[in-house]
Parts: structure tokens; sequence; C-alpha cells
């Protein structure tokens, strides 16, 4: 069974390393592309939020899979040469891997509160490595 929320966190925490270490850069081309990978970023990290908010209500969000299945299909395309296009390309795969957040949601619906908590926890902790991710970009890291 693939383990959604590890792929999402992983993803997560790719793109926060690719912006908190990057040193190999070409300045230029890449100042010029941080506002849009910052705004991907972004989007994506909201999705995460509001799936988990709806989740913790005890409610599946409807149309998150769909959101994070478009970004996973479109990822490499829009930040493969911001990334570099092996890190764009695994990270496309995990997203494509953990987009179905309403069917972990879904299957977990039974969890017991303690496992519901560590699992919005986790969404949460992904969510934030994009935002903080983002943050960097825009501080002009």
């Amino acid at each position: 069974m693939i383990d959604t929320l590890a792929l999402l966190l992983s993803a997560a925490k790719t793109a926060y390393d690719s912006v908190a270490n990057k040193t190999d850069r070409n300045e230029a081309k890449y100042a010029a592309r941080k506002a849009d990978v910052a705004s991907l970023y972004l989007e994506i990290a909201a999705t995460i939020q509001e799936a988990a908010r709806v989740f913790a209500q005890g409610e599946i969000p409807h149309g998150s899979c769909g959101k994070m299945l478009l970004f996973a299909q479109d990822f490499s395309a829009r930040v493969g040469d911001f990334l570099g296009a092996e890190t764009a390309e695994a990270m496309a795969h995990q997203l494509r891997e953990a987009y179905q957040i309403e069917n972990l949601l879904r299957d977990t619906a039974q969890e017991d509160a303690v496992g519901r908590k560590a699992r919005i926890g986790k969404m949460q902790e992904a969510a934030g490595y994009f935002e903080a991710a983002a943050a960097l970009l825009k501080a002009g890291r």
C-alpha cells in the first residue's frame, strides 16, 4: 500500500530543501522564476491545509484529489527549469502517487481520534514545508 502522507511529506521537504540549500543556480534566471514557484508552492500548501481542515471536521475534502493531481501533472513543466529536471520529476512522481488525499481520508474515516490527529498533523507539516519554501523564495533566498 502506498503511504500517501509519507510521499506528500517527502515532496514538501524536497521543495523546502531545494530552496534552502540551492547553491548551483543561474541567479538571473532564478530571480525571474522565484515568484512563480512560490505561488505554486502556496497553491499546493493551501490545498493540503484545506483538506486537513475539512478532514478535521470529520468530512471528506471533495475536490482535493483533483487539484493535487493537476498540480502533479503540471509540476515538472512549471518548475523543471527552476529545480532541475531530475528533482522536479521526482517531486512530480511523489505528488502523483500522493494525490488521492480524499481516498486516504475516506479509508481512515473510522480511525480513532489519535490516529486521525496524527494524519492531520502530517498534512499540516507537509503544507508547512511548502509554505516555508515559498516564504524563502519571497524573501529573496
